[in-house]
């Protein structure tokens, strides 16, 4: 079993293979989610994990880390002719992938907990295309104890 990680790669890759575990509820292929944003998408929807700022506040003991993880989730969809059925889809997705990512708020043992607490819809330009989008925040916590020294 997992231990409480302090690593925010780790953390980033738990979330991809989260997201891939049951890829066919909001993505067109399980290569189209993504460890890190991309310039260019090949299919839509498609879905990139990217980290975010990691704080690190010290217990009382002094040697203990509680270690709060943010990061984003950006769904991307784009391919359809109407903005507003590429709004319709791209919300069904982010409301799949916000499901998929309470399914497991531990982390496999990861974390101590986590939990969406954010979703902005909007617009980005990747590959010349303006796409739809999303950006789900996801944050998570975390104990790690230093070293002695």
């Amino acid at each position: 079993m997992p231990t409480l990680t302090d690593k925010n790669s780790v953390v980033t890759q738990a979330l991809v293979d989260l997201l891939k575990a049951d890829w066919e509820k909001y993505a067109a292929e399980k290569d189209d989610i993504y460890y890190g944003d991309q310039a260019k998408y090949a299919r839509f929807p498609s879905i990139s994990v990217e980290s975010a700022p990691q704080a690190r506040d010290l217990n009382q003991t002094g040697l203990q880390q509680r270690i709060s993880y943010t990061m984003y989730v950006m769904v991307y969809h784009g391919g359809l002719r109407d903005t507003q059925d590429r709004r319709k889809r791209t919300d069904e997705v982010t409301e799949a992938v916000v499901e998929q990512l309470h399914s497991d708020r531990r982390l496999d043992g990861l974390l101590i907990h986590s939990n969406v607490s954010g979703n902005e819809p909007g617009f980005a330009r990747r590959g010349g295309a303006l796409l739809v989008a999303n950006r789900v925040t996801w944050e998570g916590i975390s104990n790690y104890t230093m070293p002695r020294s």
